[in-house]
């Protein structure tokens, strides 16, 4: 569940991404993505048994919260959204798409 003094900021970081307006980066890790803003950052993971995990986190890395959410709990599909869209913006995985389908949808020959 995710704790209540959590939930507004997890709504408003939910609408902003929504709205293309977060700038997620990928760190170092498939499943972990985060965002840094003054002071604080917020990270994002999903883990091989489908659980989110969300960190935050103070300027010096140490842990404000820190709360997972299990596949099947209420908050579930709001917190895998999240960490869907921010695994689609750092990964800039709807510009991939979209080179690739411009570059498939070309006359000729395609690739080396």
């Amino acid at each position: 569940m995710i704790p209540n003094e959590f939930r507004e900021i997890l709504d408003l970081v939910y609408k902003k991404t929504e709205n293309d307006e977060v700038n997620w980066r990928d760190d170092t890790n498939e499943s972990i993505f985060s965002v840094s803003v003054p002071k604080y950052s917020i990270l994002i993971q999903k883990d091989f048994k489908n659980r989110v995990r969300i960190r935050l986190m103070n300027k010096y890395g140490n842990d404000i919260e820190d709360f997972e959410i299990p596949k099947g709990e209420d908050d579930y599909q709001l917190v895998k959204e999240l960490y869907d869209m921010a695994r689609r913006r750092a990964g800039s995985i709807d510009d991939a798409v979209s080179d690739l389908k411009n570059i498939f949808t070309q006359k000729g020959s395609t690739g080396a």
